[in-house]
C-alpha cells in the first residue's frame, strides 16, 4: 500500500507535469539503460499525470506496449486524455496499486518514478512487481533520498524559521527515508540480480521561478492539512510563502539527491 501525502487535484497534476519536464532526461536514460527499446512491453508504476507513460510510449514506439497503473481514477482520466491527444494508442491505463500489478501481461521492463519511496514495504512491492516481469527482464526506479539531512539546496537561502521546518516535516511524513541509496539493498532482498550495478546519482537544478507555482501548491496542501489537524492557521507558512513569491529571477533550486537504479530478474 502507498502513503502518498499530496492531494489528488488539478493543481497536483499540473505540479507533476511541471516536475516531469525537469525529470524526463533522467528517466529516459534510466529506461533505455534498463533495456527499454522499440517493441518493449513496459509496466509504468504509479503513472500520476501520465508523464512516464508518455515517455515510455515514445521509447517503445507503435510496436511496443505500455501498461500504466495508478490507484487514483482522476489521475488516470487525465492521463488517458493526454495519451489520446498525443495519438499514443499503445498505452493502456489500469486502476490499481503497484504492489498488486496486473497479471495479464509479461513485461520486459517495469519502471517507477518517485513511487517506491511511498510504499510501506518496498521489498514486498518489488517482489510483487518481479512476478510479472519475464526472466531476464528488468525493474527500474528513479527515487529520491528524502530525510532530515537531504533537502537539496537553493540560493538565496530561505528563512530558517518554522515555516520551512513545517513544510519539510510535511513532505517527509510517511516517506521511506534514503529510498534512492537503499535501492541496491531493496532489489537484492527482493531476489533481483544487481551484479551489473545499474545505479547512478542524478539531481536536476532549475530556476526557482520555474518551480514556484508547483511549490506554492505543495505549500497550500500542507496549510490545509495543518488547519484540519489543529483548527487554526500557521502564520509561519504565510511568512515562508512571502519569501518564495519575492525571490529574484536568478534564484536557483537543486532537488534532493536522487538515484536512478535498475536490476535484472534472474532466469
Amino acid at each position: 500500500m502507498s502513503s502518498y501525502p499530496l492531494e489528488s487535484s488539478d493543481n497536483e497534476r499540473a505540479r507533476l507535469q511541471s516536475q516531469a519536464l525537469l525529470l524526463k532526461p533522467f528517466t529516459e536514460r534510466l529506461l533505455r539503460n534498463a533495456g527499454g527499446r522499440e517493441g518493449s512491453v513496459v509496466l509504468d508504476l504509479g503513472t500520476g499525470a501520465g508523464d512516464v507513460a508518455l515517455l515510455a510510449a515514445e521509447v517503445v514506439g507503435p510496436t511496443g506496449k505500455v501498461i500504466s497503473i495508478d490507484r487514483d481514477e482522476a489521475h488516470l482520466t487525465h492521463a488517458r486524455q493526454r495519451a489520446a491527444e498525443a495519438g499514443l494508442q499503445q498505452i493502456t491505463f489500469v486502476q490499481g496499486d503497484i504492489s498488486a500489478p496486473p497479471t495479464d501481461h509479461v513485461f520486459d521492463v517495469a519502471l517507477g518514478r518517485y513511487v517506491l519511496m511511498y510504499q510501506k514495504d518496498p521489498v514486498a512491492t518489488v517482489r510483487a512487481i518481479a512476478s510479472v516481469v519475464r526472466p531476464g527482464g528488468t525493474i527500474a526506479f528513479h527515487e529520491l533520498n528524502m530525510h532530515e539531512m537531504a533537502h537539496g539546496d537553493m540560493w538565496p537561502i530561505p528563512p530558517q524559521g518554522r515555516g520551512r521546518e513545517t513544510v519539510d516535516a510535511g513532505l517527509l511524513r510517511n516517506v521511506q527515508n534514503h529510498m534512492g541509496v537503499r535501492l541496491p539493498e531493496v532489489f537484492a532482498l527482493a531476489g533481483l540480480d544487481i551484479s551489473d550495478w545499474g545505479f547512478e546519482g542524478a539531481s536536476p537544478m532549475s530556476p526557482l521561478t520555474a518551480r514556484r507555482e508547483g511549490f506554492l501548491r505543495v505549500l497550500e496542501s500542507e496549510r490545509k492539512r495543518r488547519r484540519a489537524a489543529t483548527g487554526r492557521d500557521d502564520p509561519s507558512l504565510d511568512e515562508f510563502e512571502r519569501w518564495w513569491r519575492e525571490t529574484p529571477p536568478h534564484a536557483a533550486i537543486l532537488q534532493p539527491p536522487a538515484v536512478l537504479g535498475w536490476a535484472r530478474k534472474p532466469g
